[in-house]
């Protein structure tokens, strides 16, 4: 009489959560970290650290630790403008620094002693090249990549095999 495969929609239904799974893992957040000090290099704690976007003009604030340092989690990809203010020293300001997904910047300030209302304006202070290690390591691999992948044995091609050529991944055990 009359038969009803669901075959096709439980494929496409595994299809469709094995696509999610994919695109949960694309990270669109950074950080900004940094540390201030004062002119003879000792730790300047207790600092407030204002961040700003340039593009959209929001911003937080942040104080340092007792080891001057000052961290900016999960933010968006932009580029900002990073104040540093303590009493007993300028005021500094940054601007121009570009963070983008997945590749922490860094704004190290050194805060000469003075007045507050004197302001030391640095542009685009944030390393161009990562130099600290702060475990966020990302990368993309491209279509073209796939789809030169070799087809060996029963296996076929596996995406997965191209990890092992990225940046800061180790193979074998226990990793």
């Amino acid at each position: 009489m009359f038969k009803i495969s669901f075959r096709a929609p439980l494929y496409s239904l595994l299809v469709l959560f094995a696509l999610c799974g994919f695109a949960a893992a694309q990270g669109t957040t950074s950080r900004l970290t940094g540390t201030v000090t004062d002119e003879s290099g000792a730790v300047v704690a207790g600092a407030t650290v204002v961040l700003t976007n340039e593009g959209t003009r929001v911003s937080i604030t942040t104080t340092t630790s007792d080891s001057g340092g000052y961290t900016f989690d999960l933010i968006q990809a932009g580029v900002y403008r990073v104040t540093v203010e303590k009493s007993g020293f300028k005021k500094f300001s940054s601007t121009a620094n570009t963070v983008l997904v997945n590749q922490p910047a860094t704004v190290n300030v050194i805060l000469p002693v003075g007045d507050v209302s004197v302001v030391v304006e640095v542009e685009g202070s944030a390393e161009k090249v990562q130099t600290s290690s702060s475990g966020n390591i990302g990368s993309t691999v491209e279509q073209r990549s796939l789809e030169s992948l070799p087809i060996v044995g029963t296996r076929g091609r596996n995406p997965l095999d191209l990890l092992n050529y990225q940046p800061g991944v180790v193979s074998g055990s226990n990793t």
